[in-house]
């Protein structure tokens, strides 16, 4: 994943623009808002501990000041279409929770891609109000 938020491909010429890749570079550029952060991560661990997205493995979820970006990568390779809506699932039903209103959080953005060793990789990106 970290291949396709790179802006410049292998041969210098730009990567088409996506609001994940748009994201992620404000995200970088962005400074902490310490509570805000604190308060959406520690909550975003919470949620996701109790969820049953065995399929996936969170291998990073950080909060800025308005963006928070959560990486997935499928603990197998060849993930199914089945896997994907799971994860969807678990990420809009994200707003039925308590501190989901409080935290001023938009519609989530999802990027799907691949890894290099064919798993299903899926970056998550909450947009503070």
């Amino acid at each position: 994943m970290a291949e396709y938020l790179d802006e410049t491909a292998e041969n210098g010429a730009g990567s088409a623009p996506t609001i994940g890749r748009q994201n992620h570079a404000a995200f970088l550029a962005e400074e902490r808002d310490v509570s805000w952060a604190d308060y959406v991560e520690a909550r975003l661990r919470d949620y996701f501990s109790r969820q049953r997205v065995s399929s996936f493995n969170i291998i990073g979820l950080e909060c800025r000041s308005t963006l928070c970006e959560v990486l997935a990568v499928n603990r197998r390779p060849q993930g199914t279409s089945v896997d994907v809506d799971s994860w969807q699932d678990v990420i809009y039903a994200m707003k039925r929770e308590p501190w989901y209103q409080p935290a001023q959080i938009r519609e989530p953005e999802i990027e799907f891609g691949l890894s290099k060793d064919g798993r299903v990789a899926i970056l998550t990106h909450l947009v503070r109000k």
